[in-house]
């Protein structure tokens, strides 16, 4: 046997559809931003992937399709791309991912609040993660927000509107 192992891989050419999704193993997976760039190779190996510019940057790896695993969500890439699209937010594929005390709080009204809610959440992402942040979501928004409560809200009071669960949430797609 060698002394150094040989590397086992298949790279292919791939492309984003308007969506950002690329077709791996029959599957479509969600890249963002893949569509910016004009040629991606994908780099095969027998249970993970990676997606690689022609300038050699990875945009993406992670798991193939077929081995059913979670991947991590971006929030901060997700949150971002939201933020110049309010419009559309509510029918993203990742809106079913937040955490629902977080989407009753991104589904105020007005776009303008809408705005200054994921900016804030934004920030907020900057030093935790959107797990901790929703534990200690009362305490980081009133922190966030002291001066600036136009609407005297108690935030304590938002999770009347959450529905029971027994199963314990999922932050994966």
């Amino acid at each position: 046997m060698p002394d150094a192992d040989y590397p086992v891989f298949k790279e292919i050419e791939v492309s984003a559809n308007k969506y950002n999704e690329v077709l791996l193993d029959k599957t479509r997976i969600h890249v963002p931003h893949s569509r910016n760039y004009s040629v991606i190779y994908a780099v095969l190996r027998s249970e993970s992937y990676q997606l690689v510019s022609s300038d050699g940057e990875i945009i993406a790896e992670g798991p193939r399709p077929y081995m059913n695993k979670k991947r991590i969500i971006d929030w901060k890439v997700i949150l971002s791309d939201w933020r110049n699209k309010l419009p559309t937010m509510h029918y993203s594929r990742y809106w079913k991912y937040l955490p629902e005390r977080i989407r009753l709080y991104l589904s105020h009204p007005d776009l303008k609040e809408q705005f200054k809610r994921l900016d804030q959440l934004l920030n907020l992402l900057t030093s935790q993660d959107l797990m901790s942040i929703n534990q200690h979501f009362y305490e980081l928004i009133t922190e966030d927000s002291k001066g600036d409560d136009s609407y005297g809200v108690d935030w304590k009071n938002y999770d009347a509107f959450l529905k029971p669960t027994s199963k314990k949430e999922d932050y994966h797609e």
